[in-house]
C-alpha cells in the first residue's frame, strides 16, 4: 500500500508541475484514505473540481470508493493519472 501511495502522490506532484491541471491530494493514515482532486488549469475559489475521489484501503489490499464502496486497484488510478500528463 505504502508504495501506491507514494507512486500516485509523485503522479499528482508531476501533474501539478506541467500546469494543465492544479492536484490536491490528502492522506489520512488513522482512515487509511486517500483523497485526489484534480482542476482544470489553476484552482480558484468556487471552481468545482475535473476529478474527485476519495479511496479506503481498510484490508492493505484493494482500494475502494468511499463514495460507492466500488473496489478499485491502485493500477488503474496510476493509469488514469498517466493519461493527464
Amino acid at each position: 500500500m505504502n508504495e501506491q501511495i507514494t507512486a500516485i502522490a509523485a503522479l499528482l506532484l508531476e501533474i501539478n508541475g506541467k500546469e494543465k491541471y492544479t492536484a490536491f491530494f490528502d492522506f489520512s493514515g488513522h482512515v487509511h484514505t486517500f483523497s485526489i482532486r484534480i482542476y482544470s488549469g489553476k484552482w480558484s475559489q468556487g471552481k468545482a473540481p475535473l476529478f474527485n475521489l476519495s479511496l479506503q484501503n481498510k484490508d492493505g489490499q484493494q482500494w475502494r470508493n468511499w463514495d460507492n464502496a466500488h473496489a478499485m486497484s491502485g493500477d488503474s488510478i496510476l493509469s488514469f493519472l498517466t493519461t493527464l500528463l
